[in-house]
Formats: structure tokens, sequence, C-alpha cells
């Protein structure tokens, strides 16, 4: 069993000039376009069962329209393959403790934050406060951490302001993308290994040397790592064929394949 904790797709009618722009904005292709059709068929290609949609809101008002749309494509499919969708908030909401517990209440398991796109650093006190009042409701809470290429000027989430989040707060099921900070690895292995937070493997895999990451991840601790690949901007199949690269023991490679985000979603049931 593969559950990709970490991708994204967009509306039908948007999804190409979305990607398209992103695509623009940090010189990185895609994959695919967007869509869900695209992200299902990959899943089937990669023998990936299980997929996490992680929204971005760039703007409070968003909050209804992403999260109802995100509900509506999380089902199972025919081909065996499902969507679990988190919901997706914005630190300047006024109304934000309400829009979490709204979150909830769709019976979403999590929110994504993106510091960069939203452009609020992580150890600012709003998303501090957003961590907080998500660890309050139960929910996990994944974060972008480290270099997105569309703001490589200011990094919104490194290993020092995590840190200083920590300082602040001890939110339970904190989500760390990017093996807790892209490109800030050294860093990562200085300031965060050990510490009560989960790393997934989105988009780093086979960009960095596989033997500073498994020491990372045996460091970390096995149970805290989960598999990702930031679909589009990563290729399911590539990720799922890279992890070889770690050497990892087949008990290892279960629970980073699935073990772990099973545990973390508190879903027994998706253990077929």
């Amino acid at each position: 069993m593969i559950i990709d904790f970490h991708t994204h797709v967009f509306p039908e009618t948007m999804a190409k000039r979305v990607v398209d722009n992103m695509a623009v904005a940090t010189g990185i292709m895609p994959y695919l376009d967007g869509s869900v059709g695209a992200l299902t068929d990959s899943m089937a290609r990669a023998g990936v069962d299980i997929s996490i949609l992680l929204p971005v809101l760039t703007k409070p008002s968003q909050y209804n329209t992403v999260n109802n749309y995100e509900l509506s494509i999380a089902h199972e499919y025919e081909n065996g393959t499902r969507l679990i969708a988190f919901g997706g908030v914005h630190p300047d909401s006024p109304t934000l403790k309400e829009d979490i517990k709204g979150i909830r209440r769709m019976g979403m398991k999590g929110i994504k934050l993106h510091p960069d796109y939203q452009q609020i650093d992580i150890d600012d006190p709003r998303n501090i406060r957003v961590m907080d009042y998500a660890s309050e409701e139960g929910l996990i809470t994944v974060v972008h951490a480290g270099l997105d290429m569309a703001f490589a000027r200011h990094v919104h989430c490194t290993p020092p302001m995590v840190v200083n989040v920590l300082k602040e707060i001890s939110p339970e099921r904190l989500v760390l993308a990017h093996m807790g900070g892209l490109y800030y690895f050294d860093e990562v292995e200085e300031l965060l290994v050990d510490r009560d937070v989960y790393f997934d493997t989105a988009y780093f895999i086979g960009k960095t040397n596989p033997r500073q990451i498994t020491r990372i991840m045996r460091e970390h601790g096995m149970d805290k790592i989960l598999f990702a690949t930031d679909s589009p901007w990563g290729d399911q199949t590539q990720n799922v064929n890279l992890m070889d690269t770690f050497e990892l023991t087949p008990e290892e490679l279960e629970k980073v394949f699935y073990k772990n985000a099973v545990k973390l979603l508190d879903m027994p049931e998706l253990i077929r």
C-alpha cells in the first residue's frame, strides 16, 4: 500500500492556467496538468492507493470556494484509488478559529499552510495561532518548509523559524514538508532532527545527497517520515522508485509508504 501525503489538484476550468503560471514563476515544469483525472491516472500507474489533497488559500475570501471544491472531489474512485482532502485556511482570516472548527466539522483531517504564498513567516504570531488552533481541534497541519522557487528572495519557513514556533507551542500533528526544509538539510539535521514533528518526502527525492537524507530519516525516527511527491510537481512513479536510493529495510519502507500516514490520520480502516 502507498499513501502520497502531499498532492495538489485544481478545478478543470483553471488547472492548466494555474499550473502554467506556476511553472513560469518557479522555472519548474510540472509532470501533470493539475487536474483530478491526471492525478488519479498517475496514481494508477505508480501503484499509489491514496493521495492527500493540500489546498492553499492566498486570501481569506477563498475559504468556502476552495474547501467546498476539495470536498467535492474527495471520494473513492472505481479503480480503487482514493483522494482525501485537507482544508485550506488563511492566517489573516477575521474568523480564523471558526474557520478551523469548520474544517473539522467538514470531516477533514488537517489543514495546509504555505507561508510563501501567504507571505507570512511561519513563526509570525498569526501562523502560530493557526497551528495552535488546529492542534486544539485535533487536526494535522502540513506546512511548506524551506525554499519555494517562486519566492527565492525570502524563505518564509526555515529550520530556525520552526524552532521559534516550537518554543511557543507544541502542535501535536505538525508535518514539515520537503524533509523539514527544502535545500536547508544541514540546518534540518542540526536543529529539527528528533523533535516532535513529522517530515514528508515531497519533491526533494533525487535532488540531494541520499546518504544525508537516510541519516536524517533514521536519526529523526522512521515513525515520523511520510512518503509524499508534491504532484503535479513531482512524478509519483519516479518518486516511488527512487525510495530505493535510501536503502531502507522493508519494514522501514512500509512505515514511510503508509503505516505512519494511517496512524497520523487515525484511519486504521484504510489498511485493506
